[in-house]
C-alpha cells in the first residue's frame, strides 16, 4: 500500500505485524536494507507502535536484522513487551501479558524474539531462561506433546512450537553456560517432543477435513522451520523437514501462480 504497509486480511486493526512480517521476508530473501519498500514499511510501523506479542516479536526481527545499533530504540520500545513478562505463557495483548491465561502460539512467537534479542545483547537474566524452561517442561502433556493452552489436545502445531521453544531456551542457557542438569532436562523433553513428532508426522497429515490442518497448514510448516533453526539440526524425527516441507508447500500453488492464505484469499 502507498502509506508502506501490507494488511492483515483477516484481522484488519493488527497491520503492524503483517508489515513487519512482509519485510523481514523481503530483506532476509535479498531485498536492500535501503531499498525504498523496506524504507516505507519502516515509516509505517513507527507510525503505530506495537500492542501485540506478534507484532512486536516480528518487528525485533526485522529492526535486529537491519541493524541493531542503529534502530536500537526501537528494538527495545517492541522488546518492552516481552522484557517484564513472567516465564509462562504469553497472551495477545500487552495489556494482558501478567494475567492468566495465554497460549503456546503467542509464546512462541515471543521466544523467538527473546532468542534473538539476546545473541544480539538485549538481554533477559538467565534465572527467566531457566523458569520457561522449567515451564515447558510441565506444559509438556503426558504423551510428548504440546497443546495451544492448559488443557488443550495435542496437536502438530503446537508440539513444533513447544519443540521450537525448548530449543531456543536450551541454546540460550547453553551459551550462558546453565547447569549440566538444567540442559539435560530440556533435551530430554526435546527428545519426547520428537518422538511424538515422529508418530504423528507433520508430512503425513491431510490438509482439510474433519482431523486435518485445514487453515493451519502454512503456519505448521513454520513451526518445523523454527524449531529445526533453533535446534540446528538438518532432520526432524529422522526426516528432511525441508525437502517434505518444499515439496507440500509448491504442491499448494495455483494455476495462477498464487498461492491462497488459510482463509481461501488469494495472496
Amino acid at each position: 500500500y502507498l502509506d508502506g504497509s501490507w494488511l492483515n486480511w483477516t484481522h484488519q486493526d493488527y497491520v503492524g505485524g503483517p508489515t513487519a512480517l512482509v519485510a523481514y521476508a523481503l530483506l532476509k530473501a535479498g531485498l536492500p536494507a535501503e531499498h525504498r519498500a523496506i524504507a516505507l514499511a519502516l515509516d509505517f510501523l513507527d507510525q503505530h507502535p506495537p500492542t501485540q506479542t506478534y507484532d512486536a516479536a516480528v518487528r525485533c526481527l526485522l529492526l535486529g536484522a537491519l541493524d541493531p545499533v542503529r534502530y536500537e530504540e526501537r528494538i527495545e520500545r517492541a522488546a518492552d513487551i516481552f522484557f517484564d513478562h513472567h516465564a509462562g505463557y504469553f497472551t495477545y495483548k500487552r495489556v494482558m501479558r501478567n494475567q492468566p491465561g495465554g497460549d503456546l502460539s503467542n509464546t512462541q512467537f515471543a521466544i523467538v524474539a527473546l532468542a534473538a534479542l539476546d545473541e544480539l545483547g538485549f538481554q533477559r537474566d538467565e534465572e527467566f531462561w531457566e523458569k520457561m524452561a522449567d515451564f515447558l517442561e510441565r506444559d509438556q502433556k503426558p504423551d510428548g506433546g504440546f497443546a495451544y493452552h492448559a488443557g488443550g489436545k495435542t496437536t502438530q502445531t503446537m508440539t513444533l512450537a513447544g519443540f521450537g521453544c525448548l530449543a531456543a531456551t536450551h541454546k540460550v542457557l547453553a551459551a550462558r553456560k546453565a547447569r549440566s542438569k538444567t540442559l539435560a532436562a530440556i533435551q530430554r523433553a526435546m527428545a519426547r517432543a520428537e518422538e511424538w513428532l515422529d508418530r504423528n508426522w507433520l508430512g503425513d497429515q491431510e490438509w482439510t477435513g474433519e482431523n486435518g490442518l485445514n487453515q493451519w497448514g502454512f503456519y505448521a510448516w513454520y513451526g518445523m522451520e523454527r524449531a529445526a533453526a533453533f535446534a540446528g539440526v538438518d532432520e526432524i524425527a529422522g526426516r528432511d523437514w525441508y525437502a517434505a516441507g518444499a515439496e507440500l508447500i509448491a504442491a499448494k500453488q495455483n494455476g495462477g501462480g498464487a498461492w491462497s492464505d488459510p482463509w481461501g484469499n488469494h495472496q
